[in-house]
Formats: C-alpha cells, structure tokens, sequence
C-alpha cells in the first residue's frame, strides 16, 4: 500500500543506461538525461561511479598486455 506523497523512483534509460554510460556508449541526449538524473539520486550516483572505476581498472589491465 503506498503512503501519501509516495513517490516512485525515477530511471534513467533502461537499467543497462549507467553501464553503457561507463563504457562511453550513450548519445548526447542519453548522457544528459543520465547526469540530470544523478545530480540528485545518490544511489544511481554511487552505482554509477563504481561502474565507471570498474571500466577503468579493466581498460587499464587490458593495456598493460
């Protein structure tokens, strides 16, 4: 049962939105709706960064061969 003033939470895209935003694979208009949207959603925010790092350290194991 919902509360008063209960209000879904908003997405971004489709769940796949952030890890494409890692990997660099978004349009412009995809890629400014993602920073809208974690500028004030901490927890996207969170999942975003630490998908971000995670690409890194994989881009940089994968040019260390």
């Amino acid at each position: 049962m919902r509360s008063v003033g209960y209000r879904a939470p908003r997405r971004s895209g489709s769940p796949a939105t952030p890890i494409r935003a890692a990997g660099n694979e978004l349009t412009a208009a995809e890629r400014d709706g993602l920073e809208l949207h974690i500028k004030d959603c901490v927890a996207c925010r969170r999942e975003y960064d630490e998908l971000a790092r995670t690409v890194r350290m994989l881009r940089d194991h994968g040019s260390e061969r």
